[in-house]
């Protein structure tokens, strides 16, 4: 981020990605993001992207004043999640022009960070006069559709815990017999409603992710994308 700025101040706030309007921050570059159905399947990526706050509640019984604080720390680091996703984002516009060097089929989800970083080199070295010698690394049609059944499958496999952990909670609200430091969610209908729509919006995520291959008539990812996690969760079930 940090090369990306000096380079933006060097162009004098040239973007690579020009802002053309409200629609540039709204509006995904990628065709495939036009879909309501396939922008909905992202849900599992955002789940991917923040998934694992959940664990510092092993720990809120050594916060001090848990109550104010804790609650405070989770909305404070979601912020901070959100504003270093959202500025990164933005800063890759500063040297990559999505039509010129993302959308082909030649980048994919397994190299599109080292094609990131190389034309970050590229348009760094470009900017300042130095040498041109920095290739970007790409794989076929292939690589691609394989990258995708993999970050699918992982995104899908991270995502369906979540569904249980959710689902158990109005049961643990109702145990007496645990100690809590303190309560945000109260036994009750709006925590009972607030565990139905974080349900359904999961549940909605994974279905989409599942159908939009199904959809654009791309039977293989389809295929693994649904079947891979449940193969690799037999096999984990055989070894055990």
């Amino acid at each position: 981020m940090a090369v990306s700025v000096v380079v933006l101040i060097v162009n004098h706030g040239h973007l690579a990605r020009p802002i053309t309007g409200i629609n540039s921050f709204i509006k995904s570059p990628n065709i495939q993001f036009t879909n309501p159905i396939v922008l909905m399947s992202f849900i599992v990526y955002a789940i991917f992207a923040y998934g694992g706050m959940e664990t510092t509640g092993g720990i809120v019984n050594q916060v001090n004043n848990p109550k104010k604080n804790y609650p405070r720390g989770i909305i404070i680091a979601a912020i901070i999640m959100t504003l270093t996703y959202s500025f990164s984002i933005f800063f890759v516009g500063v040297t990559t022009n999505w039509n010129k060097v993302l959308g082909n089929e030649k980048v994919n989800l397994g190299n599109i960070t080292y094609v990131l970083v190389n034309n970050l080199g590229f348009v760094t070295a470009k900017t300042f006069g130095l040498s041109n010698g920095i290739a970007i690394l790409f794989g076929g049609s292939g690589t691609q559709k394989f990258y995708l059944i993999l970050t699918d499958m992982g995104n899908i496999s991270s995502a369906v815990p979540y569904l249980f952990l959710i689902g158990a909670f109005p049961f643990f609200k109702r145990l007496q017999e645990i100690d809590r430091p303190f309560v945000f969610f109260k036994p009750g209908w709006k925590t009972n409603i607030t565990v139905i729509i974080m349900m359904f919006i999961i549940t909605l995520g994974i279905g989409f992710t599942a159908i939009q291959p199904i959809i654009s008539k791309d039977f293989e990812t389809a295929f693994w994308t649904i079947i891979g996690p449940l193969f690799f969760w037999f096999a984990w079930l055989v070894i055990i």
